[in-house]
């Protein structure tokens, strides 16, 4: 499936192009999956799409959910802004748990031994880990690098959005990179 492709776009008059609509819908149905559909949606309706930040969004969504405790997972790089969106969940008293890219000073050669460098390296697997042992159920990435933002989706197992996906030469907002 190829849906750029698509001329037709009956998708947009509730037409089932790919015939699963009946395999689907009962999973919006299931008791977890409807409350976030439910609390996303108060986000957007009624005119509101459009009125908050994603940081905004964010804040009012976890207000809302059933959330216990929020894990943050940054790039060293990207500190300051993780403080910043820490203090403001403490603000709100939201709790949370924050892990940096380099936790457990792992070196660059005892990841991949074929290295020389004795740098400390990222740790996207490590990240996960001491989330989980946090207890975090809804994590919020910030800038984790590519490729290691893959591991740590594979690893972390929980609800996760972004907030920041890492974009060095355009500021973190790879859309720009669309326009060259």
């Amino acid at each position: 499936m190829n849906c750029t492709k698509c001329k037709a776009k009956e998708c947009r008059d509730g037409i089932d192009c790919n015939d699963d609509k009946n395999v689907i819908l009962p999973r919006y149905q299931e008791t977890e999956t409807h409350k976030i559909i439910t609390e996303a949606s108060l986000l957007i309706d009624n005119g509101r799409a459009g009125t908050l930040s994603r940081v905004e969004e964010l804040i009012e969504f976890i207000k809302g959910s059933n959330y216990k405790k929020i894990g943050l997972a940054y790039c060293i790089g990207l500190e300051k802004s993780a403080i910043v969106f820490s203090e403001l969940l403490k603000k709100n008293k939201i709790k949370h748990a924050a892990v940096c890219c380099i936790t457990d000073g792992i070196t660059e050669a005892e990841i991949d031994p074929a290295k020389e460098n004795f740098s400390v390296s990222c740790n996207p697997i490590g990240q996960a880990e001491q989330l989980k042992k946090d207890g975090v159920d809804l994590v919020i990435e910030i800038g984790l690098c590519l490729g290691h933002d893959i591991l740590f989706h594979r690893e972390i197992k929980c609800d996760l959005t972004v907030l920041v996906v890492k974009d060095r030469k355009y500021n973190h907002c790879p859309l720009a990179g669309l326009k060259t």
